[in-house]
């Protein structure tokens, strides 16, 4: 039935805007650790709530920034999806 193929494919959407999201906010986050700032995570958090979704952990680990974004899934069985993202400077040579 249609609701059976619905319901997958609406939690897979949100697995995606969840990805998307915390790739943006660990992109952003690392930005603002590399340029000083002292809370980078807010700009994580700020980023994430930007995009519809909500902060679930943000870690500061030596020049990278992990942090993993949350997104509502208004399904019964999974109320919502998280996914993480890892961002920081990349050694050139």
């Amino acid at each position: 039935s249609f609701s059976s193929i619905a319901m997958p494919a609406s939690v897979m959407i949100s697995v995606h805007r969840a990805q998307n999201a915390a790739d943006l906010a660990s992109v952003a986050a690392a930005n603002a650790l590399y340029s000083g700032s002292s809370d980078p995570c807010s700009v994580a958090e700020r980023t994430i709530s930007g995009n519809n979704a909500t902060i679930g952990s943000c870690t500061i680990e030596g020049e990278d920034v992990l942090v993993e974004a949350q997104v509502g899934t208004q399904m019964p069985f999974v109320s919502h999806v998280g996914k993480q993202s890892r961002a920081g400077p990349i050694v050139c040579e």
